[in-house]
């Protein structure tokens, strides 16, 4: 992705926050193991809260005890 950062960003004072997860490589040999053995995300995601409730979210992945925590957005 590719913008202006200093009209669209520094000048509005706008922060941007960003999270790396895993490498493209490592998210298209994800994509083929689920692919592979039938498995889709939506079977291992446990948990949707509200981005209100992310605090929430975060609380349940720290805790391993289901799957998947989600923020959805409306």
């Amino acid at each position: 992705m590719t913008f202006a950062v200093s009209d669209l960003m520094i000048h509005k004072q706008i922060t941007l926050y960003g999270s790396w997860v895993a490498s493209t490589l490592h998210m298209e040999q994800l994509l083929e193991h689920l692919s592979r053995h039938d498995i889709y995300p939506d079977r291992i995601v446990t948990d949707r809260l509200p981005l209100e409730e992310a605090g929430r979210a975060y609380e349940l992945a720290d805790a391993a005890q289901g799957g998947k925590v989600c923020i959805v957005f409306p």
